[in-house]
């Protein structure tokens, strides 16, 4: 009888406890939420975060508030986050160039997989461009010149371990072609280069390619993801000359860990009610994103399959950090 009464009286606790949970849950957000993200102003992910964040204030009835702290590919926004208070107030957004740091075993102060994971937002392709004056002309050349002369053609990225440098990494390893790797800082000198007739070749973020390539500067041959894309309809996939290649930037949006369930599920609710609008979708396509929510629970899963395909990458490439 006495064990029984114990149960009853732990029930009754934990029931009283997912009461007041809810209850605050209901009434969140009281106060604005700071969304961090590890970019500049003005980019394409700014832009994201800002297209989300105005549907999502109208969802929750609360304030938004966008900080941006750039610098070491994400690392210096996540270490704000993760020493923050776990209570729905301070949110943050990263993309694949944060976890390839994981995957290549960069060097972190904290757990850089120490978080909540609320859902993945969005997906944008590389652009694989070449100068105006290039004889590249579609995939096929590509291969073919590479496999021509081998190490002799230039390819840029935006840095060891980037997004530009994984997907190019696979591209050769899945046409058994070689390339030079000529690693920049950022992405904006090695586009210059590029149309400048400096560099072969770049699989180049969609974003800061598309307006050279409006202008002309550069020749756009193929696009990394499986389909083609809005903003460049007549560029098509490399998975029409290589089946199979998808090779995407993601960015997702995180939380502190231990963020109380009743408000991770009303983030995640708001957040897929606003990728599901047609402003966030039909804006976000203007600068090649495309809506692509998940629950917490597939986020982890794909999250786990991107890092274990890197890590293949970069042992078969010798990428190290250090």
């Amino acid at each position: 009888m006495r064990i029984g009464r114990i149960l009853l009286f732990l029930a009754a606790v934990a029931c009283s406890l997912s009461v007041v949970n809810y209850a605050r849950a209901a009434e969140y957000p009281t106060r604005p939420i700071r969304w961090i993200i590890g970019y500049p102003p003005g980019g394409a992910s700014d832009y994201l975060v800002r297209a989300v964040s105005a549907e999502l204030e109208k969802e929750l009835k609360g304030t938004v508030v966008i900080e941006n702290k750039p610098g070491a590919s994400g690392i210096i926004a996540a270490a704000a986050v993760h020493q923050a208070q776990p209570d729905g107030y301070t949110l943050l957004l990263e993309s694949d160039g944060y976890f390839n740091n994981v995957a290549l075993g960069g060097k972190f102060n904290f757990d850089p997989l120490d978080f909540d994971y609320l859902t993945r937002l969005a997906l944008i392709p590389n652009v694989v461009v070449v100068p105006p004056s290039s004889p590249i002309k579609t995939i096929a050349d590509l291969i073919a010149a590479a496999k021509k002369d081998p190490g002799k053609l230039q390819f840029a990225s935006g840095g060891v371990g980037t997004g530009t440098h994984i997907a190019t990494e696979m591209f050769m390893e899945r046409t058994g072609t070689k390339m030079m790797h000529i690693p920049y800082k950022g992405t904006q000198a090695p586009l210059l280069d590029l149309a400048a007739g400096r560099i072969s070749v770049m699989f180049a973020g969609a974003s800061p390619a598309l307006p050279m390539i409006k202008s002309g500067q550069l020749r756009p041959v193929a696009v990394t993801s499986a389909e083609p894309i809005e903003a460049l309809p007549n560029v098509p996939p490399i998975s029409a000359t290589v089946p199979g290649f998808d090779q995407q930037t993601w960015y997702v949006a995180m939380a502190p860990k231990g963020l109380d369930p009743a408000v991770k599920a009303r983030l995640v609710n708001a957040m897929h009610h606003a990728l599901a609008t047609a402003t966030v979708k039909n804006g976000i396509a203007k600068f090649a994103f495309t809506a692509a929510p998940t629950s917490p629970e597939e986020f982890e899963k794909f999250l786990k399959s991107t890092l274990d395909n890197t890590r293949a990458i970069a042992k078969t490439a010798n990428i190290s950090l250090h």
